[in-house]
C-alpha cells in the first residue's frame, strides 16, 4: 500500500530581480560553475581558470575563464565568458568574438601561459587525460536576456549562450534562478529536421535563403552531405554516417548567414576554426572552395 500527502497548491506572485551588477552574476557562475557545461554528462567536470584577464597592449579585459572535460569525446572546451547584466545585443557577441579571434591569433597555450590561472592547466589536461591538440576553444555569452537576431547566431559551435533569469517573491524573501540554454545543445543540436521544417523557423530575406539553397546544391554535387538541425544551424559533413565528419557549420540571420570552418591538419582537427561573418558579401564560388579546402584537408587522415 502506498500512502500520499497531498500539499496544498500556492500560487506565488514573481518579480525581476536581475543582478545588478555584473559582479554579483560572475559570482554565481563560479559558485554554480557546473552551469557552464554544455556537454550531456550528468556529472560535468567543468574548473575555474580565473576571472578579470586583460589582453597586452589592450583595454579589453575577458571576465571569466573556464574550462570542461566531455568524457564521451575525450576532449576538453576552454571557454571564454563574456557577462552582461543588461540584454545582450549584436555588440555583446562581437565583442566576445574579437577576444575569441585574439585568441586564435595568440594561440590559446601562450595566452594561458601570460595569464596567473588558479590552476595549472597541463597539469589539469594530463590529469583529464587529454592532448592539447584536443582543446577547443569556445565562446559563452551570458546575460538576463539575449536578442533574438544573437539567439540565431549562436546556432554554431563557436559560441554559446546561457540567459539567466533572477526572480524574488513579492516580500523578497526568496529568490528563483531560472538557466536557458542558446542553443539547447544537450536536445536540440542532435535533432535532424527536414529543410522544409527548418526554414519555417527562420525569419530570413528570401533573396538569402535562395543564395543559401545555391551554396548548398552546388556542394551537395560536391559529393559533401547537408543537414538541418533543430538547433537551427545547417551542418556540412563529409561522410553522411559519420557526426564528427563535419567541416562547416551555416546559421542564418535575417539580411545575411554566417559560417564556421572547421579546421583540419593532416586529417586531425586543430581546433583553430574560422568564421566567416557576413557570408551573403562573399561569393558563392569562393565559399565553396573554402569549403572544399576543408573537405581535403579531413579526407587526407582517413
Amino acid at each position: 500500500m502506498y500512502v500520499y500527502k497531498q500539499l496544498p497548491t500556492k500560487v506565488v506572485e514573481l518579480t525581476n530581480a536581475d543582478f545588478k551588477e555584473e559582479a554579483y552574476l560572475e559570482g554565481f557562475l563560479i559558485e554554480h560553475k557546473e552551469l557552464l557545461a554544455f556537454s550531456d554528462d550528468e556529472d560535468p567536470k567543468v574548473k575555474i581558470l580565473g576571472r578579470q584577464f586583460t589582453f597586452k597592449n589592450s583595454k579589453d579585459r575577458i571576465d571569466l575563464l573556464a574550462i570542461e572535460f566531455d568524457t564521451e569525446k575525450k576532449i576538453a572546451y576552454l571557454r571564454v565568458v563574456e557577462l552582461k547584466k543588461n540584454k545582450a545585443d549584436e555588440k555583446a557577441l562581437k565583442q566576445l568574438e574579437k577576444y575569441i579571434d585574439q585568441i586564435r591569433k595568440i594561440g590559446w597555450l601562450n595566452m594561458l601561459n601570460e595569464w596567473e590561472l588558479d590552476i595549472n592547466i597541463k597539469s589539469q589536461l594530463d590529469e583529464w587525460g587529454v592532448e592539447k591538440d584536443n582543446v577547443q576553444l569556445m565562446g559563452v555569452l551570458v546575460a538576463p536576456e539575449i536578442s533574438t537576431d544573437v539567439q540565431q547566431r549562436l546556432a554554431n559551435d563557436s559560441i554559446q549562450g546561457i540567459e539567466v533569469k533572477r526572480l524574488q517573491t513579492k516580500n523578497q524573501d526568496e529568490s528563483f534562478i531560472f538557466v536557458y540554454y542558446h542553443p539547447e545543445v544537450q536536445k536540440m543540436s542532435k535533432t535532424e529536421i527536414k529543410p522544409e521544417e527548418f526554414w519555417k523557423t527562420r525569419n530570413i530575406d528570401e533573396e538569402v535563403k535562395n543564395k543559401i539553397d545555391q551554396l548548398l546544391n552546388t556542394l551537395i554535387n560536391d559529393h559533401l552531405y547537408v543537414k538541418y538541425w533543430k538547433s537551427g544551424s545547417i551542418r556540412v559533413y563529409v561522410d553522411n554516417n559519420d557526426d564528427n565528419s563535419i567541416i562547416a557549420a551555416l546559421t542564418t540571420i535575417k539580411k545575411g548567414f554566417h559560417i564556421q570552418l572547421r579546421k583540419y591538419k593532416n586529417g586531425k582537427r586543430s581546433y583553430d576554426d574560422e568564421t566567416l561573418s557576413e557570408s551573403e558579401k562573399r561569393e558563392n564560388n569562393d565559399i565553396v572552395k573554402e569549403i572544399n579546402k576543408v573537405a581535403e584537408d579531413f579526407k587526407t587522415g582517413t
